[in-house]
C-alpha cells in the first residue's frame, strides 16, 4: 500500500485527527477477530487495520525522528520531543499542567508527564538507540522512566520493504523506509486516565528447532565474521552446514513453525 494514499485515505475518513501512526505488517494484520489478509488480482497480498482512540480529555502528539547518531544527534532528538511535549499540552487539561512550566522550551515535572506514555514505531536497527534516547529524556525532563510500547515494521517477504509513516500534528506528512532512509514514529499519548503497559508475549518455545550463530555483526550490508551483533549472517543447521540465516530462518518459518502455529488467514472484510 502507498503510505500517502494511506495517509490520504485515513485524513479524509477523519478529517478532524491531527494524529496519523502508520507501520507496514507481514502478509496481513491480526484483530480480535482472527489473521486477515486479501490476495489481490496481481498477486500481491494486502491488507489494512485501524485502530483509532477517542479521548475528547486527552491530549496526543506524532512526530517522526531519525534515531541518534553522535551528541549532536541527541541533542537534536531531544529538542524534537521537546517541542512535541508542548504540542501534547497545548491540547491538555489545565489542571494537568504546572503554571511554571508554561512558556518554557524545556518542559519540567507535572501531572501531566505523569500520564505520559510514548507509542513507538520504527525500522529494523533503530530501536535500540531509539529506546536510550526516550529513557535518557524522561529522566531528565520529568525524573522518571517514559513507558514505551510498539514495535518493528516488516513485510510480506523479508525483502526490506518495510516502512513506518505518519501525519504529524503540525499536519506533515512524513515516510521512513527504503529510499526514505531510516526513522522512527512516535506519538506522545497522554490519555484523560492513567494507562500502564503490560508485556505478553506470543512465543511458544518450539526447542525442536535449534540453530548455532556462526556470524553477525552490526550492519546487514556486509560479512565481517563478528561473533556479537544484532544483524545475524549465518547459522549452523541441524545437518552442520553453515546456511544463511535468513535462508534458513524462512524455510523453518514457512515448511514448519507456521504450519504448526499459525491458523489460516481469514478473507478481509469488504
Amino acid at each position: 500500500l502507498n503510505p500517502n494514499e494511506v495517509l490520504s485515505c485515513v485524513s479524509t475518513a477523519f478529517p478532524e485527527t491531527k494524529n496519523i501512526h502508520c507501520i507496514t505488517s507481514c502478509q496481513g494484520v491480526t484483530t480480535d477477530v482472527g489473521f486477515k489478509s486479501t490476495n489481490c488480482s496481481d498477486g500481491v497480498t494486502r491488507a489494512i487495520s485501524i485502530f483509532t482512540v477517542f479521548d475528547p480529555l486527552g491530549a496526543f502528539s506524532t512526530i517522526a525522528v531519525t534515531p541518534p547518531d553522535d551528541a549532536a544527534g541527541v541533542t537534536l532528538f531531544e529538542q524534537t520531543l521537546d517541542e512535541a511535549y508542548s504540542k501534547l499540552r497545548e491540547s491538555a487539561l489545565d489542571v494537568l499542567k504546572d503554571p511554571g512550566n508554561n512558556g518554557k522550551a524545556v518542559p519540567g515535572p507535572e501531572p501531566l508527564a505523569e500520564h505520559l506514555n510514548i507509542w513507538m514505531s520504527g525500522l529494523p536497527g533503530t530501536e535500540e538507540k531509539t529506546l536510550e534516547a526516550l529513557y535518557e529524556w524522561g529522566h531528565q525532563r520529568f525524573n522518571r522512566t517514559i513507558p514505551v510500547i510498539g514495535g518493528t515494521g516488516a513485510d510480506a517477504g523479508l525483502e526490506g520493504k518495510w516502512r513506518c509513516y505518519c501525519k504529524q500534528a503540525d499536519g506533515q506528512h512524513i515516510v521512513f523506509g527504503q529510499e526514505h532512509g531510516q526513522g522512527v514514529i512516535l506519538t506522545l499519548v497522554a490519555a484523560s486516565v492513567k494507562v500502564f503497559p503490560c508485556f505478553m508475549h506470543p512465543f511458544t518455545p518450539m526447542t525442536e528447532f535449534t540453530m548455532k550463530v556462526v556470524s553477525c555483526g552490526s550492519v546487514p550490508e556486509e560479512n565481517t565474521g563478528e561473533t556479537m551483533g544484532r544483524v545475524i549472517h549465518t547459522f549452523r543447521d541441524p545437518d552442520g552446514n553453515e546456511v544463511a540465516a535468513g535462508t534458513l530462518y524462512h524455510k523453518l518459518c514457512e515448511e514448519q513453525i507456521q504450519k504448526k502455529l499459525m491458523p489460516p488467514p481469514l478473507e478481509a472484510d469488504g
